[in-house]
């Protein structure tokens, strides 16, 4: 457990390990308010960035990452990236598919 000291005092983080349904993960708390959690569920070995007050029952998966490899933002992943939503980007985007 991680705690501050100063006016604000409180818990930052907890590290969870657990054989139920909650996983393994860091939970980052700030004031009691607002809970980051990264681990992994205890239901499958994907690996999540969450927020929300406990990684196994609420919150919201920001970004995941399978055993493959794959990486889900805002989903979970079926292939090597895989968005939910809009994708703003500057820059070229090369199809690196074929050969030049």
């Amino acid at each position: 457990m991680l705690a501050a000291a100063g006016p604000t005092q409180g818990i930052l983080g907890h590290l969870y390990n657990s054989t139920g349904t909650a996983g393994a993960y860091l939970q980052i708390t700030q004031a009691g308010v607002a809970d980051w959690a990264l681990g992994s569920k205890g239901s499958n070995t994907n690996f999540v960035i969450n927020y929300g007050k406990n990684i196994s029952t609420a919150g919201t998966d920001f970004v995941t990452i399978d055993a493959s490899g794959n990486v889900g933002i805002g989903k979970t992943p079926t292939t090597n990236l895989d968005v939910s939503g809009s994708i703003f980007h500057s820059g070229i985007i090369t199809d690196l598919s074929t050969d030049a």
